[in-house]
């Protein structure tokens, strides 16, 4: 039996489109042990790559922050958004401002749903949005398989 030095590791969120690519490349390559491949320039390509071969799986890594304004022609979509289970909606609205949906999902939800057209709604967080934070675990297969299958109590 080979014993596995367990560690984790908070890793940083990063702003922007290309931070969710950064993310996804960051636990797919971990995943895949490829860490070293990762460039400045990587992360798209290989996201891409994950889309074409349908293993969307690690696209639940990119945390995708929305901001949509409640007049929005997307506003239909806030049913489908509050139905599933790996994303958190809350309408909230800073003072003197119009009042917005905010956000929580992941690149999956979005890539599955025809719905990539609301990352032109992308933001930072607000005191509004959830906050999901992403760990780099190293541990024992094990492990990994029982925090798989309770996932959605981590999300929740």
């Amino acid at each position: 039996m080979k014993l596995i030095e367990t560690s984790a590791e908070l890793l940083p969120f990063i702003a922007g489109e290309d931070g969710i690519y950064k993310m996804i490349e960051r636990a797919g390559r971990t995943c895949y042990k490829s860490t070293d491949k990762i460039t400045k320039d990587s992360a798209k390509p290989f996201v891409d790559r994950m889309i074409k071969s349908g293993h969307t799986a690690m696209l639940e890594h990119g945390t995708v922050y929305l901001k949509i304004p409640i007049l929005e022609r997307t506003s239909y979509r806030i049913d489908s958004y509050n139905s599933n289970p790996y994303t958190k909606t809350k309408i909230g609205r800073m003072e003197g401002n119009p009042f917005y949906y905010y956000i929580v999902s992941n690149l999956r939800v979005l890539q599955e749903n025809n719905w990539l057209d609301d990352l032109q709604y992308l933001c930072s967080p607000t005191e509004f949005h959830e906050k999901r934070y992403t760990f780099r675990m190293v541990t024992s297969i094990g492990v990994t398989r029982e925090l798989n299958r309770h996932k959605l109590l981590c999300v929740a």
